[in-house]
């Protein structure tokens, strides 16, 4: 899930905002050393910051009007091929890799 910070609004507040405004779900979130910057449909720079977040509970309440549908799948089965955009799937493992330490 992707998604902005509002006003003055801190980075780590915005990911936790957009968790459970997306998903219903609360947890720790916390930001990974992981940026990546590209140039969106309008040709502006965005740059995307990686979080990561260990839930309180898997029980999703899936915001429709941003989410068509969700998966909860095992760790060891997530492949490459499940991401549109390969820097989704460096952030998956960078956040797996976090979560293991």
């Amino acid at each position: 899930m992707t998604g902005s910070i509002e006003g003055d609004e801190s980075w780590l507040a915005g990911a936790k905002r957009e968790l459970l405004e997306e998903t219903g779900l609360e947890g720790h979130v916390n930001q990974l050393d992981l940026t990546f910057t590209f140039h969106d449909r309008w040709n502006r720079d965005v740059e995307e910051r990686v979080f990561v977040a260990e839930v309180f509970s898997s029980e999703v309440e899936l915001c429709e009007a941003e989410h068509q549908d969700f998966k909860w799948i095992p760790v060891d089965e997530v492949k490459e091929t499940h991401y549109k955009h390969k820097n989704n799937y460096e952030s998956f493992i960078e956040a797996v890799r976090c979560l293991k330490s």
